[in-house]
């Protein structure tokens, strides 16, 4: 499995160096630009609040134009920021790691969120611990964070992939499968975890509210945008700290925005909300802290691609000073 990861790297790296020289070709750009910035996001809860920026005029605001680009599968999202066919993707830290690795030029000015019970193990009721993992049939979205947070927890229970029978499947439908009764366990993010779990044929046996802050979101830039359009990026970021602040202020009013491009009642999306916690400024900026807790930003990079780098899918660990560029959430903050 290893090599077919390494394979979809690979291929993904390749569109992407090739761009990036390319544009490198072109020469620098200008600070502001009207043409959109285009963010990709999918179906986790937290990214749903780029359109409560675009709703409630947030982007407007702060003069700049986005484009929200829609993937309903994850990885798909990853691709297109590799190969250059989005300037931002919401994604996992995780998931930034190994395209940089491979020489894609990325960079991070900002923490979404981390999972906070949004994701989890959902095992048929005979599973009592993981040790009856063993043999089981799971499944889980190949080369996604759900993954990563499956080989992690397994590893930490005495288990790894060989002592599973691995399925690749999207997670919408890891999910269905395990209702199906295809599977014995899938490892899923909300809306589905919970969806999953209120069917009443599976329980949760693990959640990422036992790892806190393994699990962290990004906005991911390509460093070309970053280098030639930082007004705008400082910008887009000031305009999701205004729909965070709606999310608190107005949270029935948020959440109805949200629900309706998840396509599920507003009573639905607020429990997979509960799942996460969401990064304001103020998170932003203590993020930063040089500490031995994954909600260091520089601390979770490094342990990510430390372990990343055990199951080689990666070949160097990441220079976090590189990749995590926190300019944007200082300059925001004495602005403030």
């Amino acid at each position: 499995m290893k090599k077919r990861v390494l394979s979809i790297i690979m291929t993904c790296v390749m569109a992407g160096l090739l761009l990036s020289s390319c544009a490198n070709n072109n020469g620098g750009g200008t600070e502001k630009s009207s043409d959109p910035l285009k963010i990709g996001l999918n179906p986790f809860p937290t990214y749903f609040l780029w359109y409560v920026a675009q709703e409630k005029g947030f982007f407007e605001k702060h003069d700049v134009n986005v484009e929200l680009e829609w993937f309903p599968s994850y990885s798909d999202g990853l691709s297109a920021l590799n190969s250059g066919n989005v300037d931002a993707n919401s994604q996992t830290l995780s998931d930034t790691l190994p395209p940089v690795g491979k020489g894609i030029k990325l960079q991070i000015p900002m923490i979404i969120d981390y999972s906070d019970g949004a994701d989890g193990f959902v095992v048929d009721p005979s599973v009592k611990s993981f040790e009856d993992l063993k043999g089981k049939r799971i499944a889980t979205e190949l080369g996604t964070v759900d993954q990563f947070f499956m080989l992690t927890v397994l590893k930490q229970h005495g288990l790894s992939e060989k002592d599973i029978n691995y399925f690749n499947m999207a997670i919408a439908d890891a999910g269905s499968s395990f209702l199906a009764g295809k599977i014995d366990a899938a490892v899923i993010w909300e809306p589905f975890l919970s969806e999953t779990l209120s069917s009443g044929k599976g329980k949760l046996l693990f959640s990422s509210k036992e790892t806190p802050g393994l699990l962290m979101d990004t906005i991911a830039f390509r460093e070309s945008i970053i280098k030639d359009r930082p007004e705008d990026v400082k910008n887009v970021m000031a305009a999701w700290f205004d729909a965070v602040s709606y999310l608190k202020d107005s949270p029935d009013e948020a959440i109805a925005i949200m629900a309706k491009h998840a396509e599920i009642t507003p009573e639905e999306f607020k429990v997979s909300l509960e799942g996460v916690k969401v990064y304001d400024l103020n998170d932003n900026v203590a993020a930063q802290k040089e500490e031995e807790a994954y909600t260091s930003v520089k601390y979770n990079g490094e342990q990510v691609g430390a372990f990343l780098k055990d199951l080689k899918f990666i070949d160097e660990l990441p220079d976090m000073s590189k990749l995590y560029n926190p300019s944007f959430i200082n300059q925001l903050a004495d602005e403030k």
